[in-house]
C-alpha cells in the first residue's frame, strides 16, 4: 500500500477512511485478479462491481492518482468484508475487523482473506494459540513468520539489519518475508514461533483489511504469526468454497470477502546475503516480473521440478516466472500448476516448445508428455538446469563455466539419483560434462531417506565400516535417544539388508546438506518435519555460529564433547572424554573408528577427507 494510499486510510475526513480495498495506480492488487490482456477492468475479477459516479469521475481524470486503476472501488461501490465464525456471520467492514480483534484476543486463529489467498493469523504472544496453529497446520519444528504493523514493530521482536529495513519497506516488502533475522532477547515472540532455530521470518502488513483496524473493542497485536491456510503438502487456499471445505480444521474464525482471486499466489521469501537480497522463493510482489535473458528464445514453457515447483515461459528476450506452486504431491496442487499455466499463457504467449525434468517419476514430466501434442519436448538434468539458471541469472549465457551445484538429490543421465556435481558447460548450455561428484552412497528406503535424515546418517556409517552400535553407546542426549530408537526397534538388521542388497536401493548422491546438518547438529527428530529443515540448521551453523535451539545455544552431546577434548581446552583432558561418553565401560571410540574406516578391515571406499573427521588431531593434519 502507498504512502498515499495510508493517509487516506487513516484520514477520517477522506471518503475511504478504514476502507479495506483502498487502491490507486500505485499499490493494490494486479497479478492475482488478471484473467486476460490487455488489463482493463472486464478483464479482472473486478468486473463484478460497477463503479459508482465518484469512482469513475475519478477512472476516468488523467490528473487523478486513480486514472485507470483497474481495482478501483470505494465502501458504497466496492467489494465487502465481513467475519464468520460457528455458523453465524458479522457483516460491515469496522464490525466484522473489531470482531477480528477480540477473537484474535480472545485466543482464536483465525483465517483472513489477503491478496493472493488465505492465511491463518493468531497472536505471537500467545504460546497455547500458536501451538494449536503448529498442531493443525502439521508443521512440526519449522518456524512460523511474523506479520508486524511496521520497522519500529520489527525492531522490537528481531534485530533488524540496514538491508533488510530497505527490503521491508520497498513495495514488493509489503508482501515478502525477510528471513534470516535474528531474535532479540528481550522481548522474544513465543518460542514455539521459532521452535527450529533463531531465525525469524519478519512480514510488513501486505494489505489494507490488515491495517485497518478499529482498535476499541480489543487492544490491537503489534504482531501476528501469520502462514499460509492450507494443510501440509497442500497449495494455499483462495477460493471461498474452497475455504468452506478445506479450513475448517485449520481456524476457529474466517475474516472474508468477495473480491475474487482469479490465480492465487503465496508469499515471497528473501534473506540478506553479504549485504544482498537473495530470493528463496520468489512469489507474490516479484512474480511474474520477467528476468532478461540477453537473446531472444522461441516461447518455451519451462514445467518446474516436483518440491517447491515454479514454472517459466519465455517471451522473446525474457523469462516470465510463476509464483510459487509447491509440492506436486496432489491433486489441487497439480490443479493450481494448471490455472497458473493458463493464465500466464493467455497473458503472454502460447509456448511452442517444452522442457521438463529428466526424472520419469515427476509429476511435472509427466503433465508436459501428456500436454506436448506435436510441440517438442526437452528434457533437462536437474543440476545442469539450475547451473544454467544461474548463467541466465547474471546475463552470461554462452560463456564456458565450471559450475557447482549441491542441490540434494536429481535424476541423473546414466538413470542413478545424483547430488552434489561440478559440471563443465561450455558455450553451449544445452550441453554438460559431469566433472566431478560426491562418492555414491545408497538412499535407504528411497524418498524415506530425505524425511528420515538418521537413515542417510546410518548410510554414511555403513558406507565408512563403522559400527552403529558403538556411535551412540549410552548417552543421555536427545539425539542419543532419537538416534537409538530406530535400532531399537529393529531396524539395524533391516538396514543392514537394505544395504548389502544393491538391487533393493538405487545408490546415488549424497545430499550434501542433510549430511552437513546431521555432522553440525545431529538428527534432533527421528522424522524431519518440514523440507529444507536441515539445509536450515547447517545455513544457520554456518553464518551464526553456534548451532542454537531457539533462542538459547543447543546443548552439547557426546561427539560435542570429543571434538572439545581434541583441540584441548581448559579444563578437559586431551583424548578422555566425560562419563556420559561411555557406554558399558567403552569410551565412545570414535578415533579409533575414524582410523580403521581409513586402513582397517571395515574400510568400503569413504573419501580420506570424510574419515578425518573421525581421527585424533594430529592423525587428521597428517592425513590432510
Amino acid at each position: 500500500m502507498c504512502e498515499d494510499c495510508v493517509a487516506e486510510l487513516f484520514d477520517p475526513a477522506d471518503r475511504r477512511y478504514r476502507h479495506p480495498f483502498i487502491t490507486c495506480t500505485n499499490c493494490g492488487p494486479r497479478f492475482t485478479i488478471i484473467k486476460a490482456l490487455p488489463y482493463d477492468r472486464p478483464a479482472t475479477t473486478m468486473s463484478a462491481f460497477a463503479m459508482c459516479e465518484r469512482c469513475a469521475a475519478e477512472y476516468h481524470d488523467p490528473a487523478n492518482r486513480r486514472f485507470h486503476a483497474q481495482p478501483i472501488a470505494c465502501p458504497g461501490c466496492g467489494p465487502s468484508l465481513w467475519f464468520s465464525y460457528s455458523g453465524r456471520r458479522i457483516d460491515g467492514a469496522d464490525a466484522a475487523l473489531a470482531a477480528t480483534q477480540q477473537a484474535l484476543a480472545a485466543g482464536a486463529i483465525v483465517a483472513v482473506k489477503g491478496i493472493g489467498g488465505y492465511h491463518l493469523a493468531c497472536i505471537v504472544d500467545d504460546e497455547t494459540a500458536v501451538a494449536r496453529l503448529r498442531t493443525r497446520k502439521a508443521r512440526g519444528a519449522k518456524p512460523f513468520a511474523m506479520l508486524v504493523r511496521d520497522l519500529e514493530v520489527a525492531g522490537r521482536y528481531a534485530q533488524i539489519e540496514p538491508t533488510e529495513a530497505e527490503i521491508l519497506a520497498s513495495p514488493a516488502a509489503l508482501s515478502c518475508y525477510c528471513g534470516g533475522v535474528r531474535t532479540r532477547r528481550s522481548p522474544t515472540p513465543s518460542h514455539r514461533v521459532t521452535a527450529a532455530g533463531a531465525d525469524v521470518a519478519v512480514l510488513a502488513d501486505p494489505s489494507p483489511a490488515a491495517r485497518a483496524r478499529p482498535g476499541a473493542e480489543a487492544p490491537v497485536p503489534d504482531a501476528l504469526v501469520l502462514t499460509s491456510a492450507n494443510r501440509s503438502d497442500e497449495p494455499i487456499c483462495f477460493t471461498e468454497d474452497d475455504a468452506a471445505q478445506r479450513l475448517s480444521p485449520l481456524c476457529d474464525a474466517v475474516l472474508d470477502h468477495n473480491r475474487p482471486i482469479h490465480v492465487p499466489c503465496d508469499d515471497s521469501v528473501v534473506r540478506v546475503v553479504d549485504g544482498h537480497e537473495l530470493p528463496i522463493r520468489r512469489s507474490r510482489g516479484y512474480a511474474p516480473l520477467p528476468v532478461d535473458l540477453g537473446r531472444d528464445a522461441p516461447a518455451v514453457l519451462a514445467v518446474g521440478g516436483e518440491l517447491k515447483n515454479t514454472f517459466c515461459l519465455t517471451d522473446g528476450s525474457r523469462a516470465f516466472m510463476s509464483g510459487h506452486i509447491g509440492d506436486m504431491a496432489t491433486l489441487e496442487t497439480l490443479r493450481a500448476f494448471e490455472r497458473a499455466v493458463t493464465q500466464l499463457s493467455e497473458i503472454r504467449q502460447h509456448p511452442v516448445r517444452l522442457a521438463a525434468d529428466l526424472h520419469p517419476g515427476y509429476q511435472t514430466r509427466g503433465w508436459a508428455e501428456r500436454h506436448t501434442g506435436d510441440r517438442p519436448l526437452d528434457l533437462v538434468q536437474h543440476h545442469h538446469a539450475h547451473v544454467v539458471s544461474l548463467l541466465a541469472e547474471q546475463g552470461r549465457l554462452g560463456e564456458p563455466i565450471i559450475g557447482v551445484s549441491f542441490d540434494g538429490t536429481g535424476y541423473g543421465s546414466d538413470g542413478t539419483i545424483w547430488g552434489g556435481e561440478i559440471l563443465a558447460i561450455g558455450p553451449d548450455s544445452h550441453r554438460f560434462t559431469r566433472v566431478g561428484h560426491l562418492l555414491p552412497v545408497p538412499l535407504p528406503g528411497g524418498d524415506a531417506a530425505v524425511r528420515n535424515p538418521w537413515r542417510m546418517a546410518l548410510s554414511e556409517l555403513w558406507m565408512a565400516g563403522i559400527e552403529w552400535t558403538r556411535i551412540w553407546p549410552g548417552g543421555s542426549g536427545d539425539a542419543c535417544r532419537a538416534a537409538r530408537h530406530p535400532l531399537a526397534i529393529g531396524n539395524e538388521r533391516g538396514m543392514c539388508a537394505v544395504f548389502e542388497h544393491g538391487a533393493a536401493v538405487r545408490r546415488g548422491g549424497l545430499a550434501v546438506g542433510r549430511a552437513a546438518a546431521n555432522r553440525l547438529r545431529g538428527p534432533g527428530r527421528h522424522r524431519t518435519r518440514g523440507a529444507g529443515r536441515n539445509g536450515g540448521r547447517a545455513d544457520r551453523a554456518v553464518a551464526g555460529g553456534a548451532p542454537r535451539r531457539g533462542n538459547r545455544p543447543a546443548r552439547h552431546g557426546p561427539c560435542d564433547r570429543v571434538d572439545a577434548a581434541r583441540r584441548g581446552e581448559p579444563g578437559r583432558s586431551r583424548g578422555r572424554l566425560s562419563p556420559s561418553c561411555r557406554g558399558r565401560g567403552r569410551g565412545c571410540g570414535r578415533a579409533d573408528r575414524g582410523r580403521r574406516a581409513v586402513g582397517g578391515p571395515y574400510r568400503r571406499g569413504v573419501p580420506e577427507r570424510v574419515a578425518a573427521d573421525f581421527m585424533p588431531k594430529s592423525a587428521a593434519k597428517d592425513r590432510i
